[in-house]
């Protein structure tokens, strides 16, 4: 009798310990196929990009730089689509101070936080792909982003009344917007023309991307430093500035704001 309720137990024991080895095995089979479908699903395209987003702006590494950044492209493209769709209460409305502003302290905080960067004053980093953008071009890119902050407001009637009444104000940035400019880096785009910072193949690329640029910013074709810079400020401190002029120049400036945040 002792024998048979020990052989009993035995067995009971080998189906106990062969239904833990099956439920194992359909544990890590199930484990797999999820980890199998996660991958799938990450393979498409779409959830690739997704989640290239996400590690782009939620990375714990330069996180205020990332969310400042995330925060100036929500705003930039809502400006632009709310230029597109409604420009009458888009003139008016509080993206015609918050995306300029918000170029300026995105520019500050990349100051703050990318202070490690190469001070190097003549070789921009901007122009290549073997080397990293140096410090003095970041620090230098907040100028253009306080210029942009001034003709964003200064296009706007309810801004522009308060700059008349803060008369010297409204003349240093309308006549003298570079009297301030040695407080700042000043990097060329003459120095980023050398071959040691740009690989062999992309060379042809990165020497034409110079040279447009060169025309855009600083010949005044256009766009230009002193088209932009100089005589729209000197038009709308005459007030000869229509709603069909600063509608334009609204829609260029939003544009500016994409060149000119770090």
């Amino acid at each position: 009798m002792k024998e048979k309720v020990y052989i009993k137990s035995i067995d009971n024991k080998k189906e106990a310990k062969e239904i833990s080895e099956e439920e194992e095995t359909l544990k890590q089979l199930a484990d797999d196929t999820i980890k199998s479908e996660t991958k799938g699903m990450f393979s498409f395209p779409v959830f690739k990009q997704i989640n290239f987003l996400f590690k782009l702006f939620f990375t714990k590494k330069f996180i205020s730089h990332r969310l400042g950044g995330l925060n100036y492209l929500i705003q930039w493209f809502l400006a632009l689509g709310w230029w597109i769709y409604d420009y009458d209460s888009f003139k008016d409305s509080l993206l015609i101070w918050s995306l300029p502003l918000s170029g300026v302290f995105q520019s500050l905080n990349a100051m703050s936080v990318f202070w490690f960067l190469p001070k190097n004053t003549k070789e921009t980093g901007y122009f290549s792909d073997k080397k990293t953008m140096s410090y003095s071009f970041i620090k230098e890119n907040s100028f253009f982003a306080l210029l942009l902050l001034f003709q964003f407001t200064y296009f706007n009637n309810y801004f522009f009344e308060i700059y008349k009444k803060t008369f010297i104000f409204e003349l240093i940035f309308v006549f003298l917007p570079y009297f301030f400019r040695p407080l700042w880096p000043k990097t060329s785009f003459r120095d980023s023309k050398g071959k040691e910072n740009k690989s062999e193949k992309n060379f042809g690329f990165y020497s034409y991307a110079i040279v447009v640029t060169k025309c855009v910013y600083v010949w005044g074709v256009n766009l230009g430093k002193h088209f932009f810079g100089f005589y729209l400020n000197y038009v709308r401190f005459l007030n000869r500035l229509n709603e069909d002029h600063k509608k334009s120049l609204y829609l260029s400036l939003i544009f500016g704001c994409a060149a000119v945040s770090d």
